[in-house]
């Protein structure tokens, strides 16, 4: 059977497919399957239904059975996301850190620091 994605009431995503995704105002998402949820960091853009979703922010779920959002978790959550927003006509954009120009940015950071210090 294939998947259905709808709208139930505004600002509420649900799959067939045992997922919702809950737009929480201007910053925030949540995501709920299986009796628990994940809280995730977004922001409404200024293109009209546009919204950043920062995937690094996927870390704990809450629930009946909380922990850690594993690797694979995220990933899968994020497409999910992805997906649903697409289907209904909306844009994600994925935000995921850019580790090269953070390490650029540290090591940068660190020797502006200490010329300061011997100055």
């Amino acid at each position: 059977m294939a998947e259905r994605i709808t709208e139930p009431q505004p600002n509420v995503i649900k799959s067939s497919a045992g997922f919702s995704v809950t737009v929480l105002g201007r910053t925030g998402l949540r995501y709920q399957e299986a009796g628990r949820s994940v809280s995730i960091g977004s922001e409404v853009l200024a293109k009209p239904g546009t919204i950043a979703m920062y995937k690094d922010s996927i870390k704990y779920w809450e629930g009946c059975d909380p922990g850690k959002v594993s690797d694979a978790d995220r990933d899968r959550i994020a497409d999910n996301i992805k997906r649903a927003f697409e289907t209904c006509g909306y844009e994600l954009q994925v935000q995921v850190p850019d580790h090269d120009f953070l390490a650029w940015y540290s090591d940068h950071k660190r020797a502006a620091e200490q010329r300061y210090r011997t100055e």
